[in-house]
Parts: C-alpha cells; structure tokens; sequence
C-alpha cells in the first residue's frame, strides 16, 4: 500500500489547478511552428496535443500509420500509452484541417527525432511563441523583455477544458483522454465559457 506521504502528495497533485493556452496563445504557437521552415514538420505534433489531448509521450510515439485520416481516427497502443491500454480516438474537423495540411510525404512517426533534437526544436517554437523555456529573459536595446513561464502540459490541458463546454460528456472525454472520469472531475473543475471555447474550435490552418 502506498504510504500516507505518497496518497497525500498524488491528492494535492490532483487537486491543482491546471493551466491552460488563451485561444490566442494557442494560434500564436501554431503560427510560429508553421511559418518556420525547419520546424513546420513539428505541427502535427502540436495539433494531436491541442485538439486531440494526447500525452507527449503518446504524440511523440506516434506512427502515421495508426493515423487514418479518410475514417477519422487515431489508434493508441497500449506500448505507448501511459495505461497500458489501446484506444481509439475520433479525429474532430479542427485537428483533421491541420494533419492534412502539414502531413509530410515521407516520415513514419510524427515526430522523425531523437529525445534531444525533439526537444531543441520544441523549445525553440515556445521560445519564439513568447515562452521562456531554458534560455533567461531577452534583453533589448537595454530593456528586459520578461517571458512566460510554459505551464506544464498545457496542450493536453487546453484541449480537455475547451472541450467540455462543447460536449459536457466527462466519461467520454476521459475515454478520449486515456484516463479516469475522478480524474477528468479533480482537473477541469473550472470551466471555460461556451464562446470561448467555440473560437479555440474555429482556430484552423
């Protein structure tokens, strides 16, 4: 059985508030990613996390293969995913708009780098998104430009709060999400308004 130090550290962790991307932070990385030439290919990667709620581990793992865009869906297996267990999940208009868009012709995963390269690229985008990463705040013609700090799995965030005032459906999101219904209860307890959400739905390529 797990110690009484160990049940109240995963309560508290439960407990947090999660944060999540505005609507615009959310366009402004996107539009970073697909303007720059060497990380376009990191799109899709950033789209199965916004629109999609996968795991970064479940994004970065991903073979197109289990990709099908004519029938709408993503198969995660269970050597991927963080429960160990295969589901599928039904791809929405938003994230099909921009897999399509940035699919590349020739790449088995979606993600075709190493741990580090992976990771060089990524905190690059956040970097020029706005976010401070690793790197300390930008000094300008003398002025200190101070950056945000990233919020922990925001991307995942962001989809699930910006899907539950659409659908309301906590067990169908927790499907979706390869989680638990307690879960889904514990981290999105605050909601988004309905027209917000609605323009995180109308962000397309």
């Amino acid at each position: 059985f797990p110690s009484h130090d160990r049940r109240t550290k995963r309560k508290k962790n439960l407990a947090r508030e999660v944060e999540i991307l505005s609507v615009a932070e959310a366009k402004k990385l996107l539009e970073v990613a697909s303007r720059d030439e060497a990380a376009q290919f990191f799109v899709p990667y950033l789209v199965l996390g916004l629109f999609l709620g996968l795991r970064p581990n479940e994004a970065s793992l991903l073979h197109w293969g289990k990709i099908d865009l004519d029938q709408g869906s993503i198969e995660i297996r269970k050597e991927t995913s963080k429960v160990k267990d295969t589901r599928h999940i039904q791809i929405n208009q938003v994230a099909k708009a921009w897999l399509k868009a940035f699919r590349p012709q020739k790449s088995a995963k979606v993600i075709p780098l190493s741990g580090y390269h992976h990771r060089v690229v990524w905190d690059r985008i956040r970097n020029l998104a706005g976010w401070r990463v690793w790197e300390p705040n930008k000094v300008i013609n003398g002025s200190q430009i101070h950056l945000k700090e990233w919020p922990e799995d925001s991307l995942r965030h962001s989809y699930a709060s910006y899907w539950l005032p659409i659908h309301n459906d906590r067990p169908r999101l927790a499907e979706h999400m390869g989680t638990s219904v307690g879960v889904i209860r514990e981290y999105y307890r605050r909601p988004v308004p309905a027209q917000l959400a609605e323009k995180y739905w109308e962000i397309l390529p």
